[in-house]
């Protein structure tokens, strides 16, 4: 057999580097076969949905907007989904618009005092050397930059949307890890290269709801909580009335249902408008010149790790990564026996034929 057919793109991206850093093993599934599993992840399909509505904001109102941005949890869920799956498809939809909506609410004012040069605009520049300024002659530089935009002051700011689970306190290490960002850095060099005179970065960061769907109390006809005792009878009280709390320990129980993701929508809502700095925070963290020359080193010795890689034939695991943050997508691969000398793509797996799917537009 010939095996699974290997790609040959010599485009390097931030996600592509990041792969490469966490396993080389996992690249080579990932970026030299081109496997990807045919569903999914829902953390990936939000934060997809997300940017793609804060692009369509450049271009058309945020109603239209946010629309545009759920349009694929619109079109229904895959086919073999059960009815838990459906519904936390349902609640991934409300969690999207409702994130959106309240992001443009909370920053309508500082946008409209901002100028949009470019959204959304993919670039590919040539991987130079850091000391001689030698272009590769394997790899380039690709990606594509959230926005550019001037600000008040008129400075050109690269702008970076981001979504996170994490605390955005002033404090906290999130911002920290972000003075390191190597994503801005090599997005600062494609401005750069483009003859963009940026200045600045805008960090706009949204972070994911913690609340989730809950139990709403089943209510009569009057509106009045129904109560079971262990038997399975309403409970009323001595008056007659029904009883509308539940005891443990005297065993009663509260009839309820899952809570719809429209009522889970409006309650993300009233939530955010509560605390909208809990939800979301912009910070400028500029990039030193000291910063793009190590960026400048850094993509080109992972360009050599890479290269030295493909020469070799030889991509090492790094085991730590398997379980750093929940299981590695490509456990199953690397301990189920997955030979690609085999030629068969592996179940649950399809093989893309462009490895840098972000990269895609709309029409690609």
């Amino acid at each position: 057999m010939s095996g699974l057919p290997e790609t040959r793109d010599n485009r390097l991206t931030h996600s592509r580097i990041q792969c490469a850093k966490t396993c080389l093993r996992k690249h080579y599934l990932l970026y030299v076969l081109g496997l990807r599993p045919d569903r999914e992840a829902p953390p990936l399909r939000m934060g997809r949905a997300f940017h793609r509505g804060m692009e369509l904001a450049a271009q058309m109102g945020r109603d239209e907007a946010i629309l545009g941005a759920v349009a694929d949890y619109d079109a229904g869920p895959p086919p073999d989904f059960d009815e838990e799956q459906v519904y936390k498809w349902q609640i991934e939809r409300e969690t999207v618009a409702r994130l959106l909506a309240g992001h443009f609410w909370r920053w309508a004012e500082a946008d409209a005092e901002m100028e949009i040069v470019a959204t959304e605009e993919a670039f590919q520049i040539p991987l130079r050397n850091h000391v001689s300024g030698r272009t590769s002659r394997t790899w380039t530089l690709a990606g594509k930059r959230d926005r550019v935009s001037w600000l008040p002051d008129r400075r050109l700011a690269i702008v970076e949307y981001k979504t996170t689970s994490s605390d955005l306190d002033p404090g906290s290490d999130y911002w920290k890890r972000l003075i390191i960002d190597s994503q801005v850095s090599l997005y600062w060099l494609s401005a750069l290269d483009s003859g963009l005179d940026v200045q600045t970065v805008i960090y706009d960061v949204a972070r994911k709801p913690v609340i989730r769907p809950r139990q709403i109390p089943m209510l009569d006809e009057e509106g009045n909580k129904i109560v079971f005792d262990i038997a399975g009878n309403r409970v009323f009280k001595k008056d007659g009335k029904p009883r509308q709390s539940a005891s443990v320990k005297d065993g009663y129980t509260l009839r309820t249902r899952m809570e719809t993701p429209e009522e889970y929508g409006e309650r993300f809502t009233s939530d955010i408008v509560e605390r909208p700095d809990y939800y979301f925070a912009r910070r400028e963290i500029p990039r030193l010149p000291s910063d793009i020359e190590e960026a400048r080193f850094e993509l080109w010795q992972w360009g050599k790790i890479l290269r030295d890689c493909e020469r070799y034939g030889r991509w090492p695991r790094n085991t730590s990564a398997c379980n750093g943050f929940g299981r590695c997508a490509c456990w199953d691969l690397c301990t189920g026996g997955f030979d690609p000398a085999d030629g068969v793509v592996p179940e649950g797996w399809i093989q893309v034929g462009d490895v840098h799917q972000e990269l895609l537009t709309e029409e690609g």
